[in-house]
């Protein structure tokens, strides 16, 4: 079972050992908005003896909107993955083969610890049919892999700051 928790001030001082490749990441972490319920719920996944960061991920709410001529119509409520991360540490380490062969490292059983959260939160709390994300180039085989597709040109959400420069995916949750 992942050792994976709300992030709460008594695992900040982790946050100062954790690198994953990118500042934007690294800083976001050791960032009070990492803490900031406003910004969004961060979890993080620890280690067996809880004395470091494998990774983290953060999740907000939002809507999947479709664009006609200058208005926005509202198709669907969203749970956004805002911010995903895995200690360089950790990256590129073998977790298990599937029966086809695709090989499942810890970005990918944390990716998939955080979709069973959101199942959880939309059957028991809020409804949502999708969840959306920004992904830098780096990440972007990890989403696709697990099913997020493009946009469809009509289709947009709301970046974050530093989301903007970013590949906006979406996975749709009834389809």
């Amino acid at each position: 079972m992942l050792n994976v928790r709300p992030y709460t001030p008594a695992l900040q001082k982790l946050a100062a050992k954790f690198d994953c490749g990118n500042s934007y990441l690294n800083q976001f972490l050791r960032s009070p908005d990492a803490l900031d319920a406003g910004v969004g719920k961060t979890f993080v996944f620890l280690t067996e003896n809880a004395e470091s960061i494998v990774g983290y991920y953060n999740l907000s709410c939002g809507s999947l909107d479709e664009i006609e001529g200058d208005v926005r119509y509202k198709i669907g409520g969203t749970i956004h993955i805002g911010y995903f991360a895995i200690d360089e540490k950790f990256q590129h380490q073998l977790q298990a083969t599937t029966p086809n062969g695709i090989h499942l490292y810890w970005g990918d059983v944390l990716l998939e610890e955080c979709l069973s959260r959101i199942e959880a939160i939309r059957s028991q709390q809020v409804g949502v049919s999708f969840v959306t994300l920004a992904s830098s180039e780096a990440g972007e085989r990890l989403y696709r892999h697990h099913d997020f597709e493009d946009l469809d040109a009509d289709i947009t959400f709301s970046p974050s700051h530093g989301e903007d420069k970013c590949i906006c995916l979406y996975l749709p949750l009834d389809y």
